[in-house]
């Protein structure tokens, strides 16, 4: 799979799904947050200090709005970061979704992906990424 990184602009909100999470990718292994459009346009967005709290216990198949906030300072440090808000719309129901512990321990990424009978996650390779 090729990563669509999207570049949201400041106070952009998108309605989308919250789809999968790439997890140590790259050099510096940062995670990747999986995310599709009501049209049906899919894209990615690296993670960072405040999206990962946000998206913190959301899960694969949740409808959300995502906003980007811009660059605003860190709580507890003067360093900026990215903004963004969370807003839950629709939550995809846990039990629905099968249970994934075992295929923690590949180190692949987990993703979710769109089937007939719904959402189905599993751990795959990304672009050779592993």
């Amino acid at each position: 799979m090729a990563f669509n990184f999207r570049e949201l602009k400041e106070k952009e909100k998108v309605l989308c799904v919250y789809i999968g999470l790439f997890k140590n990718v790259g050099a510096f292994k940062k995670s990747v947050f999986y995310f599709r459009e009501e049209s049906g346009v899919q894209f990615h967005l690296w993670s960072s200090v405040m999206l990962n709290m946000q998206m913190w216990g959301i899960p694969f198949g949740t409808k959300i709005y995502l906003q980007y906030l811009g660059m605003i300072k860190g709580d507890k440090t003067n360093y900026l970061i990215k903004g963004f808000e969370v807003e839950v719309i629709d939550v995809q129901k846990r039990k629905e979704l099968p249970h994934t512990d075992e295929k923690k321990e590949s180190g692949l990424p987990t993703i979710a992906k769109d089937t007939e009978q719904g959402l189905e996650v599993k751990n795959e390779s990304v672009g050779g990424i592993k």
